[in-house]
């Protein structure tokens, strides 16, 4: 999924400031969602992850039920008061929906559902 789909589809969700790459994160908000590719600016792109925060308490979502992995993650997410991640799985190892997962957790966030609702879906 390419960066352009991402914005249009949440282009009217409350609080998304964007889509961007692993080294160009933006300043941290009490209030803000946004979809993160695990690449530097300057790669191709690898997979998607979301980062959704309120009342400055931090979710980073990884459809793999991975942790964040690199430093810019785990040093943005330490910005926050409290951060978590789900290690649950919900993406197959050879599938490439990623992006369609991501958007699919800042929709239903925003909605006030918590993770574990959104994993029952």
């Amino acid at each position: 999924m390419y960066t352009k789909e991402i914005q249009d589809a949440l282009k009217y969700t409350s609080w998304f400031k964007g889509v961007f790459a692993s080294d160009m994160l933006p300043q941290p908000e009490r209030r803000m969602s946004m979809i993160v590719n695990t690449d530097s600016a300057d790669k191709e792109g690898t997979h998607w992850i979301a980062v959704f925060v309120q009342n400055n308490i931090a979710e980073y979502f990884d459809p793999f039920g991975l942790p964040p992995l690199t430093k810019n993650f785990v040093d943005f997410l330490g910005l926050f008061e409290i951060w978590c991640h789900s290690n649950t799985t919900i993406q197959d190892i050879n599938s490439e929906k990623c992006g369609e997962f991501c958007i699919a957790f800042v929709k239903e966030r925003t909605k006030v559902r918590t993770v574990k609702e959104m994993i029952k879906l």
